[in-house]
């Protein structure tokens, strides 16, 4: 228990590092950061499946790992639409532009007149600043999507199909898992 919050901080603590750097990097740091933080998702994934009795020596227990990239958990604006922002998305939309068009609003707001040079010289703290805290948020997203896409399935392994049902029935009335 202790190894695995050890390692659960350890992951945290990583991709927001790689998030920093990446952000503060800019474009060029994107897809080594992209990559790292996809990596370090996955693996705890992973783990989470092995704390809940997955078997990741077969082929099912695999694509259940891939299966959480493919959930949903952000209820959409009409009738119980399904929507999400993606990690890949959220990370490019955030590079460049749209952070110094922050920097510059919110300066704005507060009535200081930045200039274009010290924008541009912020852009590479806001971008670390905005890569450490996706990178955080993604990985506690997929982190509670793995949690509760395995606990289903190892209920389901003990009780039968009958919990999946329940579990669907549950998420098309609005329920949420931690809610109950």
């Amino acid at each position: 228990e202790a190894g695995g919050r050890w390692r659960g901080h350890a992951a945290q603590a990583a991709v927001v590092v790689s998030g920093a750097v990446g952000g503060f990097s800019g474009v060029a740091g994107l897809v080594p950061d992209v990559s790292f933080t996809t990596l370090t998702i996955m693996r705890e994934i992973a783990r989470i499946a092995r704390e809940e009795g997955e078997d990741l020596s077969t082929e099912d227990g695999r694509r259940a790992c891939l299966e959480v990239f493919a959930l949903r958990s952000f209820a959409g604006p009409r009738d119980g639409e399904e929507s999400e922002i993606g990690f890949f998305s959220a990370r490019t939309v955030l590079r460049g532009r749209p952070v110094v068009m922050l920097v510059s609003e919110v300066a704005a707001h507060y009535g200081l007149g930045l200039s274009r040079k010290f924008a541009l010289q912020m852009m590479p703290v806001a971008g670390a600043l905005c890569g450490a805290s996706l990178n955080a948020a993604f990985l506690s997203h997929y982190r509670a999507l793995a949690r509760a896409h395995f606990t289903i399935r190892r209920l389901e392994r003990a009780h039968g199909p009958a919990v999946r049902e329940t579990a669907e029935s549950l998420r098309g009335h609005g329920v949420s898992m931690a809610s109950l």
